[in-house]
């Protein structure tokens, strides 16, 4: 493996890290170092080789024999939802009137006098019948129960309330002068959440994932309130001088056709609002979720054709779950159509269990510029069940994930100008069965080729606090 590095003086912040280096690639996958300066990945080889690199000013990283592979990104998981899971009622879309109405009931049993009954995952379907908010309030009103009652559709976007929770947000909307609430005005008002609680299950999600490697997260199907929480956190976080832990790419979910403009300026919003971080926070996906169990989801040709050509034409990436063989056809449909219009830098995926035939694949001819993976599940999001061996579980984490999210060419492998991401373990994955490395905790975790978690400095800093608070 070749080593292409500058005579030039290297500064200071150069990292020359010294471990087993998996490079990926087929004819020479292992080297023996890498060199990161400017948070990048400045050569990939031989420890011989980086003479040119080392000089009193290099910060020398030995991993003593350890296995470095490209920084772990999780491309099939809800970070968002499993901050926010356990602080509220979750129903299935699928559920009817009367059983959303009978849970509700039930939750409402088990909270404090006063304390607000938050709802989550309701089809707007349900309401179907029911034209006006007056309407809509008097179902939960006949709920026996003295506490304000919101509840929010799976889309993200529907509300519905009960007349004590609606008489709150009007008096608070009152006394701060303000004509039409937010959704996250709402929710504050009904204070459904606990914003010092919230942030310590943010952090705790953090070093769950850093325990497992994961230095980038792809985010889908939490509602636009959740995601805007959880950014407001981390940038507290950046504020207080603290970097992310992983890098954020989220999405806007969508589970039904809406109006485009307004989708757009959503998307505008979010970009601009994680904008802030500097490539860090990234918000530039649709996540479209289409077909499935009695066609809840249903999109026709037409509608799926018109939402992905006005997001396409802004520059956003396209992410569709297609849960059933018509919608995925469907997809592949649109898909052909944006390429054959000049749509050529959108990552496009389709998620899928449903596979075409190589036939029906031959009527797409631009099916091979399309990301294809499994489909998205918010109960099974691990990539091991859908592995059959080390090696493809590795790529889901590494280079098929980087291609997910739109981002080959700066992640999920250890490549030189890529940026220096990296998870450490102290075993050889390779020689691990599937399970064992489901169940793996990573050693280091290296990003910007930065440091940011150190298991065996952890394990001491547990140790010291453990005496001193002995000597006590």
């Amino acid at each position: 493996m070749s080593i292409n590095v500058s005579n030039e003086a290297v500064s200071a912040d150069t990292v020359f890290i010294n471990g087993n280096i998996y490079t990926q690639d087929k004819n020479l996958p292992w080297a023996s170092s890498v060199a990161c300066k400017d948070g990048r990945i400045l050569a990939v080889g031989k420890e011989e080789g980086m003479t040119g690199i080392i000089n009193d000013t290099t910060s020398v990283i030995d991993l003593d024999g350890k296995y470095v592979f490209p920084g772990f990104i999780d491309a099939h998981s809800s970070t968002i939802l499993e901050v926010f899971r356990n602080t509220y009622l979750e129903v299935d879309p699928i559920w009817d009137l009367d059983m959303v109405l009978g849970e509700i009931t039930n939750y409402c049993d088990t909270i404090s006098d006063g304390e607000t009954a938050f709802i989550y995952g309701f089809h707007e379907s349900i309401l179907k019948d029911y034209v006006t908010h007056e309407e809509k309030s008097k179902l939960l009103d006949e709920i026996e129960t003295d506490c304000p009652i919101i509840a929010l559709g799976i889309d993200g976007i529907h509300i519905w309330l009960n007349s004590i929770a609606t008489e709150i947000v009007k008096t608070t909307c009152e006394d701060a002068d303000i004509q039409v609430p937010s959704l996250l005005f709402i929710l504050e008002a009904l204070m459904v959440f606990d914003t010092d609680e919230l942030r310590d299950k943010i952090e705790e999600e953090e070093e769950r994932l850093t325990d497992k490697g994961i230095t980038t997260i792809f985010n889908y199907a939490s509602p636009i309130c959740f995601d805007k929480l959880y950014c407001n956190a981390i940038l507290e976080q950046v504020g207080d001088s603290c970097p992310p832990k992983q890098g954020f790419y989220g999405s806007l979910y969508i589970n039904c056709p809406l109006d485009t403009d307004v989708l757009l300026s959503i998307l505008e919003y979010q970009n601009t609002f994680t904008g802030d971080l500097n490539d860090l926070m990234n918000y530039n996906f649709i996540k479209i979720e289409a077909g499935g169990p009695e066609s809840l989801s249903f999109f026709s040709q037409d509608e799926l054709n018109k939402l992905c050509l006005s997001v396409a034409d802004k520059g956003y990436n396209i992410h569709i779950d297609a849960l059933d063989k018509e919608t995925l056809i469907k997809t592949y449909t649109v898909f052909d159509t944006l390429r054959s219009k000049g749509y050529l830098k959108n990552t496009l995926v389709i998620a899928s269990d449903i596979k075409l035939t190589q036939e029906e694949l031959m009527k797409y001819r631009y099916a091979d510029t399309f990301c294809t993976t499994f489909s998205s599940d918010t109960l099974n999001n691990s990539v091991f069940s859908h592995s059959a061996n080390i090696k493809q579980a590795i790529d889901h984490l590494t280079c098929n994930a980087a291609a997910i999210i739109g981002e080959s060419n700066n992640l999920g492998s250890i490549e030189k100008g890529k940026i220096a991401n990296f998870t450490v373990f102290t075993e050889n994955l390779f020689d691990c069965t599937l399970k064992t490395f489901s169940r793996l905790h990573a050693e280091m975790v290296i990003t910007g080729g930065q440091v940011i978690y150190d298991a065996e400095e952890e394990n001491m800093n547990e140790m010291f606090n453990l005496l001193i608070n002995m000597q006590m």
